[in-house]
């Protein structure tokens, strides 16, 4: 599986984060480059050797490459899960995500919102009751589209609550312009304000949905890269998958039936989440049988993703 974060000029405002400045700056310019050297002079030397086609290990090389390149110059991160993608293809998905990148750094012009959409005059939601303000909220919605601008939300909210952060703070947001652009922008207004609550809801039921059906959704199972036992012990990541894998295999079939959250708590960059679950299986002999109690997963900041450290489920032993 790949995870692409794009970079702020290609449109991925979710996931920009400010870049060191000054001497820090500098002294990662100048690692990378020494890095991106030395590489590429292996690189060469690999894909020269005897007048050879190209070969496997020149591949992942270059890929690595890629990897840094996307980073250091526009900010974008790749995260591949672990051996899951051929390096061929990983390659040219790379290619042509660097690719991308340079396009959408060759930016024409930068323009803030407010101006973009014709400098409008809004209402104080102060001085509005809650219909008047679904009203405003809307007519601002629109307007936006018109000028291709769209802010979505993971989850609802209050309409004075979008709207206010609309008028007050996202229309005196600068953006990238190119002349006769058809795409429109989209935003996440949890890039700006992180709903840790959802984050973590929606990680665990993914999470419970590959129990299911043994299709990942999340880089790495949304698996932190140690995981801790019930009786205390801390496997690797693939130590972790394979169990999973070898105690959902016990069962020919399994379907979740209910999965209710009982509560979910944050203590800064731990969190920890606490449901019920009940879900059916096949057994030989085409058996059903269902599974249910309480389970647990306990979760840790991993840069602004939450990542599984703990698993205690009925019916997965590890």
């Amino acid at each position: 599986m790949i995870d692409y974060r794009p970079s702020a000029k290609a449109g991925g405002f979710f996931w920009w984060k400010p870049q060191f400045a000054g001497v820090l700056k500098l002294l990662i310019a100048v690692i990378f480059t020494c890095k991106l050297v030395a590489r590429w002079l292996l690189l060469f030397k690999l894909a020269n050797m005897n007048n050879q086609p190209r070969r496997i290990d020149s591949i992942i090389l270059e890929n690595e490459i890629l990897l840094l390149k996307l980073n250091a110059e526009f900010g974008a991160r790749v995260i591949m899960g672990e051996g899951s993608v051929e390096p061929y293809i990983e390659n040219h998905f790379l290619r042509s995500v660097y690719a991308f990148e340079q396009q959408a750094a060759q930016m024409h012009d930068r323009e803030i919102i407010y101006n973009r959409i014709g400098s409008p005059v809004f209402k104080d939601p102060d001085n509005m009751d809650d219909e008047e303000v679904a009203r405003e909220l809307e007519a601002v919605r629109q307007r936006l589209f018109e000028h291709r601008i769209v802010l979505d939300t993971l989850t609802s909210y209050p309409d004075r609550l979008i709207y206010r952060f609309i008028t007050e703070e996202f229309l005196h947001m600068e953006i990238d312009t190119w002349e006769n652009d058809p795409s429109v922008m989209h935003f996440c207004y949890e890039d700006f304000y992180p709903n840790h609550e959802l984050d973590l809801r929606q990680t665990t039921k993914f999470f419970v949905k590959y129990l299911m059906d043994l299709e990942p959704v999340l880089p790495q199972l949304g698996l932190y890269k140690r995981v801790r036992t019930s009786n205390g012990v801390l496997l690797s990541h693939q130590q972790v998958v394979e169990k999973i894998n070898a105690s959902c295999r016990e069962f020919d079939e399994r379907q979740l039936l209910t999965l209710e959250f009982k509560d979910i708590s944050i203590l800064e960059e731990v969190a920890f989440a606490e449901f019920e679950i009940c879900y059916a299986v096949m057994i030989a002999g085409d058996e059903r049988m269902e599974i249910r109690g309480q389970g647990a997963l306990e979760f840790v900041n991993n840069d602004d993703v939450w990542q599984i450290s703990f698993i205690d489920i009925p019916g997965i032993v590890i």
